[in-house]
């Protein structure tokens, strides 16, 4: 051992840390670490840090990603401005990858500083790509503002540099997230900054810039609730031009988002073949947050389709690869149809284990569907009788700020229904009634956030009923089936046909009545929503005994009993079973005939 360190840790100045895998001592305190460095002179501390930096360079090369941070900072303060650059910007990369952001931000605004000042990139390409990896991480971390302001300084920059392709880049990425559904979502900036960037592309003949424009203008079209037609037009253009510059990456980033055209248009086996498309040209690029985004995309799309089998292998494989790739936000994205495809097979007790995870996680890094997932708490628990737990969570939500206000009605929706159970009908009403005015604008923009805008009509029709207005439950009732079948989505199908059924009951209807119940059995079995199923037969109980048919009433009392025992052990929590069991549905249910 070195005499010097020898010395130091007996002068008590420096300790031993750890002798594996080898030696590291530390300063026994801040300020004499503070004192040492103050005791070099300027030159010495340079070439201090630049000695460090090579250090560990040589001997630790297979860590070089791992280290880039410290590399970046020893490097720095060396002032070797070449070196800094190059691991600044593979810190923010490596950071950006794992989706922590923020840690993002910090090191490629170093790089940036680095850049400029030293004007080390001569062509732009390099300045160009750190200012939109800065921008993309303040996106992915909700900074919206931040973003903006980035692509502005972006622009700037590029004019005073002569450089069109870089300012043509900073006023595309504006435009996208005005573009696309966020709390910074402006659709009148998005038109006039997309027809700007366009002009400009074709004065350029940058056909490449014109394909990505056209990718944009699809997406305002999606989510600023615009003729859908025009949405696929849009991008079917935008996907034709990334066809003919044989670029795939473009490619299959545009197919991945032009399944939300079809899906708006209807379209389910279109959407479903642009996200076969993309998934195999994201796979043959092996990146993986993309392919774990598209499995999110496929797993919806089967959900909607009613094959749920299919929709948890999707999740599944996005997961795994979400986790492989520490790329939280695509955990969240994949968890949440997991989530919902347990909350139709009537699994409680996973769907309310994965919301508690995944929320945090999800508002952590920002993901805008975080308050939906807590809509759908506000509505689980509701559904379960416990109404403490529902207003737990709507004030959990309601009192956090930066709430993505599109998906506000969907919680609102949920706070009416909770009202309903808990018999505020009053609330109940003035609450559904303020949902109920968001609905034309979130079925158009977020059609394919399906529990967002069913839950609005579900409420509304949920509202009526308790209000006996059966004319306008049944009215109701027939705009959601409207809607699901222009979509071709499955779930919620079950549930439009059972309160429906439960309108014309009231008004003794029978045959109607019992005809929208077997239509909605079938449906519930066949795509397996065993969630509603109970209630469905227990309807049909009611049909059978005011027909006078007690044998035919006493089989459907046996099958909503056994599907009630199915439920009560998904929901695994003693308190919660509790709960559920003490609504005054379940209780009836319960008695013998």
């Amino acid at each position: 051992m070195n005499d010097s360190i020898v010395t130091l840790e007996a002068s008590g100045f420096i300790r031993l840390l750890t002798r594996e895998p080898e030696l590291e001592y530390i300063f026994r305190h801040a300020l004499m670490q503070d004192a040492a460095y103050a005791s070099l002179v300027k030159q010495d501390r340079r070439h201090l840090h630049a000695l460090i930096g090579h250090s560990l360079e040589r001997d630790r090369p297979n860590q070089l990603d791992e280290l880039a941070p410290l590399l970046a900072h020893h490097f720095d303060l060396a002032g070797d401005d070449q070196r800094a650059l190059h691991y600044y910007t593979r810190a923010g990369e490596s950071a950006a990858h794992k989706y922590a952001n923020g840690e993002a931000v910090l090191h490629l605004t170093r790089a940036l500083e680095i850049s400029k000042r030293a004007a080390l990139t001569t062509d732009g390409s390099s300045l160009r790509a750190l200012f939109l990896q800065r921008g993309q991480a303040q996106e992915y971390g909700g900074q919206y503002t931040a973003a903006l302001a980035n692509y502005v300084e972006m622009e700037q920059l590029a004019r005073t540099r002569g450089d069109s392709a870089m300012e043509l880049a900073g006023l595309m990425a504006r435009a996208t997230i005005y573009s696309t559904g966020n709390v910074a979502h402006d659709g009148a900036q998005a038109l006039t900054l997309s027809q700007q960037a366009l002009a400009f592309a074709h004065e350029t003949g940058d056909r490449a810039a014109e394909a990505k424009i056209l990718w944009n203008l699809m997406l305002l079209y999606i989510f600023g609730n615009r003729d859908v037609r025009q949405a696929v037009a849009y991008g079917e253009q935008s996907l034709a031009l990334a066809r003919a510059l044989n670029w795939r990456e473009q490619t299959a980033l545009v197919l991945n988002d032009l399944y939300m055209a079809y899906f708006s248009a209807g379209n389910l086996s279109h959407a479903r073949a642009a996200l076969e498309e993309a998934g195999a040209l994201l796979r043959a690029q092996n990146v993986l947050p993309p392919i774990a985004d598209n499995c999110a995309r496929t797993a919806l799309v089967y959900y909607c389709l009613g094959d749920f089998d299919a929709a948890l292998r999707a999740a599944t494989e996005g997961e795994q690869l979400s986790l492989a790739s520490q790329n939280i936000w695509q955990v969240v994205n994949n968890r949440q149809l997991e989530a919902f495809v347990r909350y139709e097979r009537g699994e409680y007790q996973q769907v309310i284990r994965t919301m508690e995870q995944i929320i945090p996680l999800g508002e952590q890094v920002g993901y805008v569907l975080a308050v939906g997932f807590a809509a759908q708490m506000v509505w689980t628990y509701t559904e379960l009788g416990a109404l403490a737990h529902a207003r737990a969570w709507l004030a959990q939500t309601e009192a956090k700020a930066g709430l993505f206000a599109q998906l506000l009605p969907w919680l609102t929706a949920a706070h009416a229904r909770l009202c309903v159970r808990a018999g505020e009908l009053n609330d109940a009403v003035a609450l559904a009634r303020t949902a109920r005015e968001h609905f034309p604008a979130m079925r158009q923009g977020l059609s394919v956030v399906v529990q967002a805008w069913t839950a609005v009509l579900l409420a509304d029709i949920e509202v009526a009923l308790a209000q006996t207005d059966y004319t306008h439950a049944i009215q109701a009732a027939d705009e959601l089936l409207e809607n699901l079948r222009t979509l071709g989505v499955m779930p919620y199908v079950a549930d439009a046909l059972l309160l429906k059924a439960t309108a014309l009951l009231a008004l003794q209807n029978l045959n109607e009545a019992e005809q929208l119940l077997r239509e909605a059995k079938d449906v519930a079995q066949r795509i397996g929503t065993r969630r509603v199923l109970w209630r469905i037969h227990d309807a049909m109980y009611n049909v059978a005994i005011q027909r006078g048919d007690r044998e035919e009433a006493s089989e459907w009392r046996k099958r909503a009993r056994d599907e009630l025992t199915y439920i009560v052990a998904q929901i695994g929590d003693a308190e919660l079973q509790q709960s559920f069991l003490d609504l005054p549905e379940v209780r009836a249910l319960r008695e013998e005939c």
